[in-house]
């Protein structure tokens, strides 16, 4: 099943409702849409909930529940569609972090991000003709201010993991096509001492409560992996150019050392 704390939605009159302010379509919390239905049925009843993929074509309906989470319409569909609160949480707090400060290893990489895309679709065309698809849980646009920006070309994909790592073959197809990923683990620790995969009997005030604590470990660092690490033909020239001043650097020294 899949448990999404976080939807889109459309009005009566079928559109998206989009949040002119952000520039960006409006997120709906699964908390504040039991409330709704609870303080203000006739609001709540104009509504239809809808996933969070950038690709409108690849949204599905949504049906709020009782436990604190959105389901899919379809029972084909949910059942079909595993997702935990543990990802739907991490994915949401991630996409709305404007900067995050990223601790890889022993190294510290501080993002400051313009905009992110959620769940878009990849296609990846191979000599063969053949097609592969992937559905990155997010990919990011981040500014010049990072270290990191000429090599990854100012953009990466984040993939939250609570259970399945990334595979083999998604991380080469990534890297093949210059698309570095960040892998971002739901540890024991980021688990806050909770249990939201087994049985439905958590409420949603449990969700929210761990929303918040998510995002205030999230505010001081992200701990991440690389697992695509691909380098720009842009980031490639500067090395090689760095590397022959240095290289003409020290031939000078040895002539001036042979001079005197």
């Amino acid at each position: 099943m899949a448990r999404k704390i976080w939807a889109y939605a459309k009005d009566v009159h079928e559109q998206f409702i989009y949040n002119k302010q952000l520039e960006k379509l409006e997120i709906f919390y699964i908390w504040d849409v039991l409330k709704l239905k609870q303080q203000h049925p006739e609001a709540y009843s104009g509504l239809k909930f809808y996933s969070t993929e950038f690709d409108e074509i690849n949204r599905q309906e949504l049906i709020p529940t009782e436990y604190g989470f959105f389901r899919y319409q379809s029972d084909e569909v949910d059942k079909n569609r595993q997702e935990s609160i543990y990802h739907s949480t991490a994915m949401l707090v991630l996409q709305e972090m404007s900067e995050i400060n990223f601790t890889i290893d022993s190294d510290n990489y501080n993002f400051r991000f313009s905009k992110f895309l959620v769940e878009s679709c990849l296609k990846f065309q191979h000599f063969d003709k053949n097609e592969e698809k992937y559905y990155p849980d997010l990919i990011g646009y981040f500014g010049e201010d990072c270290e990191l920006y000429d090599k990854w070309n100012g953009c990466l994909a984040i993939e939250v993991v609570f259970t399945n790592p990334c595979y083999q073959k998604k991380i080469n197809s990534f890297e093949k096509n210059h698309i570095p990923i960040i892998e971002v683990s739901i540890s024991k620790k980021l688990k806050l001492d909770t249990e939201f995969c087994g049985e439905i009997n958590f409420t949603v005030d449990e969700v929210k409560k761990y929303y918040h604590a998510l995002k205030k470990i999230f505010a001081k660092k992200v701990y991440g992996k690389i697992r695509s690490d691909p380098v720009s033909k842009k980031y490639h020239q500067s090395k090689i150019n760095n590397l022959e001043i240095l290289y003409q650097q020290t031939l000078l020294e040895l002539e001036n050392q042979q001079l005197k």
